[in-house]
């Protein structure tokens, strides 16, 4: 019997079984089931993201992808949902196809949030996405930096050049308060003479606190 799903996170996963679903409210969802593929690890300090193998834990995850509203609102179609599993899980967009068992879905990232009712905790399948999409972008290496550089680099600096100059430097700033230095030798007046306190402290170890 596969494992129920426990944390949170971005996998990769493949759906095994669907069904439609109908709420009293008029809502309709296509409710799946999906084996999981991969979690993935984000990056860390010098270390990049990647996608950990978690086929050998055989678990099971369960999501119910809303693609109509409810009738008070006027049963309106989710179109973001409905879009994204055409492009993502290789839906046709037809209510028959799922009803039938003719929807062949691909692999692809899924979003696994954390779901809490009445002190019982579940995890659950949120929302697709590309299989070959990094959850959260990558860290650029010394390459990929160079390629974003060389691409956009100088459109970046005449950017900034047009700031420079069009942009006045502030009115309100106020001016640096001038700097005056003074010799002070042991016989003058602004001198300050150490208590005897602080003398015989200086005496002793030399540090005056």
């Amino acid at each position: 019997m596969p494992n129920e799903m426990n944390q949170a996170g971005d996998f990769r996963v493949q759906i095994t079984e669907y069904y439609l679903t109908e709420k009293e409210s008029g809502s309709v969802a296509i409710t799946a089931f999906a084996k999981v593929l991969d979690l993935w690890i984000p990056a860390k300090d010098d270390i990049v993201g990647y996608w950990e193998p978690w086929q050998q834990y055989d678990v099971l995850v369960r999501g119910d992808f809303w693609i109509v509203g409810t009738t008070v609102k006027g049963n309106k179609l989710n179109d973001k949902m409905i879009q994204s599993l055409v492009a993502f899980c290789e839906w046709d967009g037809t209510i028959q196809s799922v009803h039938t068992g003719n929807w062949k879905p691909c692999p692809c990232r899924m979003t696994i949030q954390e779901n809490t009712w009445e002190d019982n905790t579940t995890y659950k399948m949120s929302w697709p996405s590309s299989y070959d999409s990094t959850p959260g972008g990558q860290r650029l290496d010394d390459a990929a930096m160079k390629r974003i550089e060389t691409k956009h680099a100088s459109a970046m600096r005449a950017i900034a050049g047009n700031v420079k100059r069009n942009t006045s430097p502030p009115s309100n700033k106020p001016a640096a308060a001038p700097v005056t230095c003074q010799l002070v030798t042991s016989d003058s007046p602004q001198a300050e003479q150490p208590s005897a306190t602080k003398q015989a402290a200086l005496r002793e170890d030399g540090i005056p606190f």
